[in-house]
């Protein structure tokens, strides 16, 4: 009889620590997600991307872009990737997709950074180094946005 009993927890063991963990990641996955934090980041982040966007599409005169690019763009981007740094989720999986939200900020931080040179060296260096590596940040932008996604469908998690 207690063959049996030992038998039979040594066997559901593992099954139930799979959904224990399981359910630290949806829980931290939720906090993450919808926590009032990343959502002000998120708002900060599109603020600051439409400021860039002013520059791409000519609304400042070519000789203030560096200033501007500098004041409005870099310098709270960087802020912003400073605070986004400080989030440290609980469990490695939600910790991971966090990691790759902060590769997509910082290669859009670069991005930023090669524009304010190719500006200030008056277009002797080529743009198309700002643009890949702003276009690289898109692409890791993108993969975070999806491994947001499997992560929340597969832990039951709603995205706000």
């Amino acid at each position: 009889m207690i063959n049996k009993f030992t038998m039979s927890f040594f066997v559901l063991l593992p099954f139930i620590c799979l959904a224990a963990c399981s359910n630290n990641v949806q829980v931290d996955l939720d906090s993450y997600v919808n926590s009032d934090e990343l959502q002000q980041l998120s708002q900060k982040e599109l603020a600051i991307m439409s400021e860039f966007e002013k520059l791409t599409i000519g609304e400042i005169e070519p000789d203030d872009a560096a200033d501007f690019l500098a004041e409005y763009v870099i310098y709270p981007y960087s802020e912003f990737v400073s605070d986004l740094e400080t989030i440290r989720p609980a469990t490695s999986e939600v910790s991971d997709l966090h990691n790759l939200y902060i590769e997509a900020a910082s290669t859009r931080l670069e991005g930023y950074h090669l524009s304010e040179e190719f500006i200030a060296s008056l277009g002797s260096d080529p743009m198309t180094i700002a643009n890949d590596t702003l276009m690289e940040a898109s692409s890791l932008m993108h993969h975070y946005r999806e491994e947001l996604a499997l992560l929340a469908e597969e832990h039951d998690v709603v995205v706000k």
